[in-house]
């Protein structure tokens, strides 16, 4: 019943200050939310790794995922899928993990599970990202699509 019922979710960070989130972004079983200095945080399901994690053990809170802290870029988008995720930098390169049967990951054929963001080859410049149970999309800046 717990879980059925909408509540503050209480999230364990640095210092005692509140953290603040400027972004939320959910899949099928699980959920990302970016903080408002950029860190990426995440809960639920990650049986396959779509949440980045190393295990494959659930989230019952939010947790400070590492793997998206990359040089200087800033995270734009997520869009999630049954077990796959798929996300986009501010530099515009689309990225996914999780999952990779059928081709929901958008590597080519035989690519196996991710458990970082891989960044999707010979796609240009991405606007937005989005998914179905198990198909990834990305929208280039000029409105092309591919899936």
């Amino acid at each position: 019943e717990r879980l059925l019922n909408p509540q503050r979710v209480p999230v364990r960070g640095k210092g005692r200050g509140k953290m603040r989130f400027q972004d939320a972004f959910c899949g099928a079983y699980f959920t990302f939310a970016v903080t408002q200095e950029g860190h990426i945080y995440g809960f639920g399901l990650s049986n396959y790794h779509q949440l980045g994690t190393q295990g494959t053990e659930p989230c019952f809170s939010p947790q400070n995922l590492t793997c998206f802290k990359n040089s200087t870029k800033s995270w734009v988008g997520f869009s999630g899928g049954q077990h796959h995720t798929v996300c986009v930098d501010s530099e515009g390169k689309a990225y996914s993990l999780g999952r990779a049967e059928y081709g929901r990951l958008g590597l080519g054929t035989g690519a196996e599970e991710k458990s970082t963001p891989t960044v999707i080859p010979e796609l240009p410049s991405i606007s937005s990202v989005a998914c179905g149970a198990s198909v990834g999309y990305a929208v280039s800046s000029d409105g092309e699509c591919w899936g």
